[in-house]
């Protein structure tokens, strides 16, 4: 039977803070013995809410960047992962994973990301909107920039490196290698609000910093 994504202004599970704090010790040292994960950081993370964005070319980078997060954060997914696997719903659903259209424009998602933030959480999204083969052949989504320029909310840039080596786009199976997250500096969206096109400012900033990030690391 196939397995439909929940709409995405439905209420998450009531559990989902709980369980995202008991799963981080452990998938802490999963990463750290695993893929012997190295973190970088540019400023420490603030501690109200952010949105971090990240490179994509791994589905262990919402894992990684979860761990380095250290906190619960609700991840925008492409409504596909939903009908993927019963096993891998439940874990969308436990961790309350905001699923995203790739098919239609994503109100709804928008909308509960954004409601999330102003409630004083945090969001997870990866800009090139999936797992891509290779870095810079995709364009970020602006409505990550929209997010944090309509909330008031910082981006915060993440870089993720080294997990396509471990499970990439295609990969069959889990394979051993190190990872680098390197954490950036917060963008303010009030430092971009007076370009032209604030949002596409603010994505050319992210994408250049994480280009730099994985060319040095």
């Amino acid at each position: 039977m196939l397995i439909s994504a929940p709409d995405p202004r439905t209420p998450p599970f009531a559990g989902w803070r709980l369980a995202w704090r008991a799963a981080l010790p452990p998938a802490r040292l999963i990463a750290r013995l695993g893929w012997r994960l190295r973190v970088s950081w540019e400023v420490p993370l603030p501690a109200g809410p952010v949105i971090l964005a990240a490179n994509h070319l791994s589905h262990l980078d919402g894992p990684m960047v979860g761990v380095v997060a250290n906190r619960p954060v609700r991840f925008l997914a492409v409504d596909g992962l939903w009908s993927a696997h019963r096993w891998l719903n439940l874990f969308l659903r436990t961790f309350a994973m905001i699923p995203i259209s790739r098919e239609r424009a994503p109100l709804g998602a928008m909308r509960t990301a954004f409601e999330h933030l102003l409630a004083g959480g945090s969001i997870g999204v990866f800009p090139e909107g999936g797992v891509v083969d290779e870095w810079g052949r995709v364009e970020p989504h602006a409505s990550v920039a929209w997010l944090s320029l309509k909330s008031g909310i910082p981006i915060v840039p993440v870089a993720v490196v080294g997990t396509a080596e471990a499970y990439g786009k295609g990969a069959t199976r889990l394979r051993r290698s190190r990872v680098t997250v390197v954490v950036g500096a917060p963008m303010n969206p009030a430092d971009f609000r007076d370009r032209d096109d604030p949002a596409q400012a603010m994505m050319a900033a992210w994408t250049e910093w994480v280009g730099e990030q994985l060319a040095d690391v």
